[in-house]
C-alpha cells in the first residue's frame, strides 16, 4: 500500500494528481511546502479540518478511481487484495492495541476517545469478515465471469461498505477528525496519524470496488 500521511506534498500530488486542486482551495503552496506531510499539514489550525478532510477524501477517490480505469478484472482484484486487504488486516492488532491503551492511560483526560477500542473491534471484525467473503466468493465469480457482472453477493458487499462507511463517520466524531489534545503524549498523536492513514486508505478501497466491481 502506498503511505499517504508521511508522504512529502510534491509526491503525493504527483501520485494523486487531484489533491491539487485541494491544496490550492486550501491556500497550500505545494512547491513551497514540498518537504511537508499530510501528517504535520492538518495540524495547522488555519485549516479548517474537517472540510480539508472532505475534500482530501474526494480527490483522493477521484485519482485513485482513475488509476484503474483501464485495469481488468483479474488485475483489479488482485491489487484490490494486495494494496488493501492484506495491509488493513497487518493494522487490526495495532489499532486495537493502541486505542486500548490510550483508553486506559488517560481515562480521565477531558479528550479521551472513550469506546474507540470497543469502535475499532466492531468496524475491523466486519471489515475482516466482508474481505474473506470476497476473496473467497465474490471475486473468483468475477475472474471466472472475466468482467465486471451483478452477482448476488453484490447486494451483500454494499450493505457492508455501508456499514463501514457509517462507523468511520462515528470514528471521525470520536477523535475530533483525528485532531488529538495540545497535551497528547507521541502514541496518542501516533495512534491519531495511523487512524487517519486507515480511513483514507479504506475510504479509497471502497470507492474502487462501488466503481468498478458493484457497478455502482
Amino acid at each position: 500500500m502506498t503511505a499517504l500521511i508521511h508522504v512529502p506534498l510534491a509526491e503525493l500530488v504527483a501520485t494523486y494528481p487531484d489533491l491539487k486542486a485541494v491544496f490550492q482551495v486550501h491556500h497550500i503552496n505545494v512547491h513551497e511546502q514540498k518537504n511537508v506531510n499530510l501528517a504535520q499539514l492538518i495540524q495547522d489550525n488555519n485549516i479548517p479540518r474537517a472540510d480539508f478532510l472532505e475534500a482530501l477524501k474526494r480527490a483522493l477517490i477521484v485519482s485513485a478511481c482513475d488509476h484503474y480505469k483501464a485495469v481488468d478484472v483479474n488485475a483489479l482484484t488482485h491489487d484490490i487484495i494486495k494494496r488493501f486487504h492484506e495491509p488493513h488486516r497487518a493494522q487490526v492488532h495495532g489499532l486495537i492495541t493502541d486505542a486500548r491503551y490510550i483508553e486506559k492511560k488517560y481515562a480521565e483526560h477531558p479528550h479521551c476517545p472513550q469506546g474507540l477500542n470497543a469502535l475499532l473491534v466492531s468496524l475491523f471484525n466486519d471489515l475482516d469478515g466482508h474481505m474473506d467473503q470476497e476473496e473467497l466468493s465474490l471475486f473468483p465469480a468475477l475472474v471466472s465471469a472475466g468482467s465486471f457482472n451483478m452477482f448476488p453477493q453484490i447486494a451483500v458487499a454494499h450493505h457492508s461498505h455501508d456499514r463501514h462507511i457509517n462507523m468511520m463517520d462515528k470514528l471521525n466524531i470520536l477523535t475530533n477528525n483525528f485532531t488529538f489534545p495540545a497535551d497528547a503524549s507521541v502514541q496518542w498523536q501516533e495512534l491519531y496519524e495511523n487512524l487517519l492513514e486507515f480511513m483514507l486508505q479504506l475510504t479509497m478501497h471502497i470507492a474502487i470496488e462501488n466503481r468498478f466491481l458493484l457497478n455502482n
